[in-house]
């Protein structure tokens, strides 16, 4: 791994304990800390008075003790004395109300006022550290977002932006009206300064109006990138993440701009399943496929206390590491002893080692004990891939639905249950599918003309497309197209589709299956909603045929016997559609049919969904996340280089509670 470390305040302990938890984390095996975060009222205490000397000394022993240094930004938490001096860098909500003090993101990113304080903290820290050999890389703000715990600002500041990007976009305001369909409740707008938020009921508003505070966020921290790279052009510059299939900023405009993803994952045994395509989402996010850093993840085990919990440590870091994770950061080094996060960290508030450092600790020999570094080797090699529609993210967002989330995230389980473990293409016009024999595409709502001529060309070559509902059927603006969808695609997927309905009751998944719960381990209970809405789930369409032949039928819902699974012949290639949002066993299925179909090889038996199997050049990597032992139909062919001691060449495979195997493949010289 390049960077094994850990979040630490030293602001908020004793000067005298520094010292000791730095040669404490060099004895973990840590080779990076992160610094900074939250920061600012200690490092401007008064408005232009600058205070860096103690951060110094932190760098210097960091850089004795053989650690990097990851700096942050402290924009995410301005000092006092900024929010009651000058109230107009703060947001001001629907309600008139400006945050308190004592949270974090409160500020307007549009504030003048706010952007030269920001811009100038960033500038002084990069004078103060940009010859430290200790800093190598930086964090920009915190888990940017726009909303964020204390709301959207809906100032004079951010209105008056929002009026002149609209203006920017529509020219005219009649323009405007059209594209918003403003006629219905009479909500035609007579001029730009009667475009003010909040917008409670236009959801479509609403979208547009986070889409340009992303934007200004966005600025913002770019600009802040500059003055680093400014100072020191080798730093390499990222921020942290915990978004992946929406967010108000366009993550993939973020991190292809910045070059290099961070994402934050709070793994607990309910939630690995959507953590697997949430990693190797981030391999894909900034445009290629690249290594990534996870820049915050517990040192613990969030909903159990059972004597094992801790165990499950071990599983989750080779997930990160085997997907693609070069550099992981645990959140944090010390438990805090009061404030908003006092869940348990590395060290408890006493600062004595305990079970985390002595797991951590346990893991990291292990995987110094190996012949190779994971970080160095192949990215996973994949014939597979789904394709991210950040825009439609966006759209989702605001509708404060998880449809994308949830049918991402079920496709992505059904190819990892067949040891398929897909990339995440980014849906703009420079995507290059032709690495790929099968192509996802889960609610791509908005495609320009330019990508459905490339998808249709890839198709033409000999390439599989599978389109998963709401194809195509929006305009930008949010209002739905007036043609029958997928427009521009019709002739691709051989059918048209002129009407949607979303249920009011739980048949779903017609004659592809119901999901039942009881057939999963107990850890696997979250599968069926990942935290989504259930009116997530209630969306099926009727389908025209036209060319397409039909090969799975609905057999309930007002649509029953309309297609449910098409397939159409197109040049070389095949294009299939999926007219319902299907549950978990129905996309395992329409999977399964699918890949069948395109002549991908499929193992007898389905990987239980507590373990994970990812090959990386000559090694594979089996996970299991899960507190029993279990036993797969597939036998060992390779060198063992950690694991089930007891499991020899040509046995089955066993994986003990917890438990990693790494398996190096026959024949592979020494």
């Amino acid at each position: 791994m390049k960077y094994f470390g850990c979040a630490y305040y030293p602001e908020a302990w004793e000067k005298e304990r520094w010292e000791t938890d730095f040669r404490m984390m060099r004895e973990l095996g840590f080779n990076m800390v992160r610094l900074g975060e939250f920061n600012w009222g200690k490092f401007e205490p008064e408005e232009g008075v600058f205070q860096f000397d103690e951060y110094l000394e932190v760098l210097d022993l960091a850089a004795r003790y053989g650690i990097r240094v990851m700096m942050c930004t402290p924009t995410a938490a301005v000092p006092r004395w900024m929010a009651s001096r000058y109230p107009e860098t703060q947001k001001r909500r629907a309600d008139g109300t400006r945050p308190e003090n004592d949270a974090r993101q409160t500020f307007c990113p549009s504030s003048p006022k706010f952007r030269f304080f920001s811009d100038r903290i960033v500038t002084e820290m990069a004078r103060a550290f940009r010859n430290h050999p200790a800093v190598v890389l930086w964090q920009l703000d915190n888990e940017l977002s726009v909303e964020a715990a204390t709301g959207l600002c809906v100032c004079e500041t951010c209105t008056k932006r929002f009026q002149s990007a609209m203006r920017e976009k529509y020219q005219t305001i009649e323009a405007f009206n059209r594209a918003w369909n403003g006629a219905f409740w009479s909500g035609d707008f007579q001029s730009w300064e009667d475009l003010k938020p909040p917008f409670r009921f236009r959801r479509g508003w609403k979208k547009e109006y986070l889409r340009v505070q992303g934007e200004l966020l966005l600025e913002l921290v770019l600009h802040h990138r500059d003055l680093l790279k400014r100072a020191n052009p080798d730093w390499v510059i990222t921020t942290n993440n915990p978004a992946m299939t929406y967010s108000d900023i366009r993550l993939d405009t973020l991190f292809a701009e910045l070059g290099y993803a961070a994402c934050d994952t709070y793994v607990s045994c309910d939630n690995i399943f959507r953590f697997r395509a949430f990693w190797d989402f981030y391999r894909g996010v900034a445009g290629r496929q690249q290594n990534f850093m996870v820049a915050e993840t517990g040192a613990f085990n969030q909903v159990t206390t059972e004597p094992d919990s801790y165990d499950a440590l071990k599983p989750w870091l080779w997930e990160m590491v085997a997907r693609g994770a070069e550099s992981v950061l645990y959140f944090r080094w010390r438990q805090s002893v009061m404030g908003e996060e006092t869940h348990p960290a590395i060290l408890p508030w006493c600062g004595r080692p305990g079970n985390a450092f002595r797991t951590i600790q346990r893991i990291k020999k292990e995987m110094d004990s190996l012949p190779m570094d994971v970080s160095s080797l192949p990215l996973p090699k994949t014939e597979l891939a789904i394709v991210h529609d950040a825009a439609s993210g966006q759209y989702h967002a605001s509708k404060g639905s998880d449809a994308l989330y949830l049918a991402t995230n079920r496709i992505h389980l059904a190819l990892t249950a067949f040891g398929k473990n897909p990339d995440f293409l980014m849906l703009d016009e420079s995507m290059d599918l032709s690495p790929y024999r099968v192509v996802f595409l889960p609610l791509c709502e908005r495609v320009s003309p330019e990508i459905a001529e490339r998808w249709k060309e890839y198709v033409r070559r000999g390439g599989c497309l599978v389109a998963v509902t709401r194809l195509n059927l929006l305009e930008e603006s949010g209002m739905y197209r007036r043609e029958p969808y997928p427009c521009g695609m019709t002739e691709l997927f051989g059918l048209e589709i002129a009407e949607n309905r979303e249920l009011l009751n739980s048949q779903t998944d017609a004659n592809m299956g119901v999901f039942d719960i009881s057939s999963l381990p107990k850890s696997s209970t979250q599968l069926r909603c990942f935290g989504g809405t259930a009116g997530a789930e209630r969306y099926v369409e009727e389908v025209l045929p036209r060319t397409c032949t039909v090969l799975e039928k609905l057999s309930s819902t007002c649509f029953a016997g309309s297609p449910l699974l098409t397939r159409n012949s197109y040049g070389k290639g095949m294009a299939f559609y999926v007219s319902a949002f299907l549950d978990v066993t129905g996309v395992r299925k329409m999977v399964r049919r699918v890949l069948e179909e395109c002549g991908i090889s499929l193992p007898d038996a389905e990987l239980p969904p507590e373990v994970s199997r990812i090959e990386r050049g000559e090694y594979r990597f089996y996970m299991n996340s899960s507190s029993r032992k279990v036993s797969l139909t597939e036998k060992i062919s390779g060198k063992i280089l950690l694991g089930n001691a007891e499991i020899r060449m040509g046995d089955s495979m066993t994986l003990n509670p917890y438990d990693v195997l790494i398996v190096r493949a026959s024949g592979t010289s020494e």
